[in-house]
């Protein structure tokens, strides 16, 4: 799994360069965190999907609050 925690600096190129690359590396959970939006989305072939609540990938459960409190 890839988190990828977005920063003021980041761009959308630069973002779904570095998704994309994650991609092709066969990676299958990769995740991308907005903090000051509080928003989290999921990439899956090319496209970055919002998600609201826990995520699972393989047998592996996602719990996006959890990871909030540790970037607060």
């Amino acid at each position: 799994m890839v988190f990828e925690i977005l920063s003021p600096e980041d761009t959308a190129t630069r973002m779904f360069i570095k998704l994309a690359d994650c991609g092709g590396m066969g990676i299958e959970g990769i995740f991308v965190i907005d903090p000051p939006t509080d928003t989290y989305y999921v990439y899956r072939q090319g496209n970055l999907d919002q998600i609201g609540g826990p995520c699972a990938v393989r047998h592996c459960q996602i719990e996006f609050d959890e990871i909030k409190v540790l970037l607060a």
